[in-house]
């Protein structure tokens, strides 16, 4: 019986063969109509680009192992991108189908400084010289009541949430009185005096000379604000600025406001140095992505409270196809320590990124 289904499957392929050999065939081209036109997009190693769909994703496919991408956790209409490889050359794609039936393909190339992190975001914040921070994005979460960062970007791919004046306002931190650096140290209560609050700010006077470095050290750096732009805590390089107010701020000098000032206000900028005994702790915030994998969660505890007894307050890890990224907050006494948490960091394994964001 065997021989005998073979010896017909011999048979009739020699006359299908035959019969194709004596048939011309003619290829035809897809009409311009039938083509999805791509959409081109810049991914980089050491951030994430969200894009946001209008409806839920349903399929993602990638072109070639040089990135990676997956549905943010609790948003199901965004996805997120990155490069898996620093530098990829070349050109790769990917594509997603959404639930209402529709098919996106995007032409991905590799760019240190990608011209959008988020479709819907970037616009907004470039036209009103913003840049999308982990401190804006926390900032907009709060106002917006979205416990997560995907939450928003979910808000606004529904369009529930539209930024405006009033999201600016916050931003810009045009209510100062809301800063200072007692909310960054974690044992220094809020005083409810208004009348203690506003005599404890340092004001610049009549006879205040400019050209001597701004001193910092525990007992009066409760007299300057620290503005969440750029979170300067000591190790830093910073400088100061006198605002309309006569206050003192101190921004790091790398900082995106800094150097706007700078630029506009030369005359306000001040030279400002620390003078810190190790006493003082402050927040700083790392962040983590990488391939999700059993133990990975304890061995990052491991490196952080165990090898270098280090204060952490707070861990956030979601992990969504095999890709997990997550921050953790810690507390530490200047920047040289956080440097020395992320080079242990960055020696376990199947962690790919380790960023200092605050």
């Amino acid at each position: 019986m065997k021989n005998l289904i073979m010896t017909f499957a011999a048979a009739v392929g020699l006359s299908l063969g035959s019969f194709a050999q004596s048939v011309s065939t003619e290829s035809k081209a897809f009409r311009s109509s039938q083509i999805v036109a791509p959409y081109d997009i810049e991914v980089t190693y050491n951030k994430t680009v969200h894009v946001l769909f209008p409806a839920a994703v349903q399929y993602v496919d990638l072109g070639s192992n040089d990135i990676i991408a997956g549905r943010a956790s609790g948003a199901e209409n965004v996805v997120r991108i990155k490069s898996a490889v620093a530098g990829f050359p070349g050109e790769t794609n990917f594509s997603v189908i959404t639930a209402d039936g529709c098919f996106y393909t995007f032409n991905v190339t590799y760019a240190d400084q990608p011209g959008q992190l988020s479709v819907e975001m970037d616009d907004w914040l470039r036209k009103n010289e913003l840049e999308m921070t982990t401190q804006v994005l926390n900032k907009l979460c709060e106002l917006h009541e979205a416990k997560k960062h995907e939450d928003l970007f979910l808000m606004l791919g529904k369009r529930s949430v539209l930024l405006g004046d009033k999201d600016l306002d916050e931003l810009r931190e045009r209510k100062a009185e809301q800063g200072g650096w007692r909310k960054f140290v974690p044992f220094l209560k809020k005083d409810n005096s208004k009348d203690e609050k506003k005599s404890n700010l340092f004001i610049v006077g009549e006879g205040f000379n400019k050209k001597k470095p701004v001193i910092i050290n525990e007992e009066n750096i409760s007299q300057y604000i620290f503005p969440t732009c750029c979170h300067a805590i000591p190790g830093d390089d910073i400088m100061g600025y006198i605002d309309n107010k006569n206050r003192i701020e101190i921004h790091r000098r790398n900082c995106d406001v800094a150097s706007r000032l700078k630029a506009s206000f030369g005359n306000r900028i001040l030279d400002a140095k620390w003078d810190m005994h190790k006493v003082m702790f402050f927040d700083a915030t790392i962040e983590l992505r990488g391939i999700d994998r059993k133990g990975m969660l304890h061995d990052i505890s491991e490196v952080i409270s165990d090898k270098l007894d280090v204060n952490m307050h707070r861990i956030t890890i979601s992990s969504e196809e095999g890709i997990f990224d997550g921050t953790i907050e810690i507390r530490v006494h200047d920047r040289s320590e956080v440097s020395v948490i992320m080079d242990e960091l960055k020696k376990i394994e199947d962690l790919k990124e380790v960023l200092q964001i605050l």
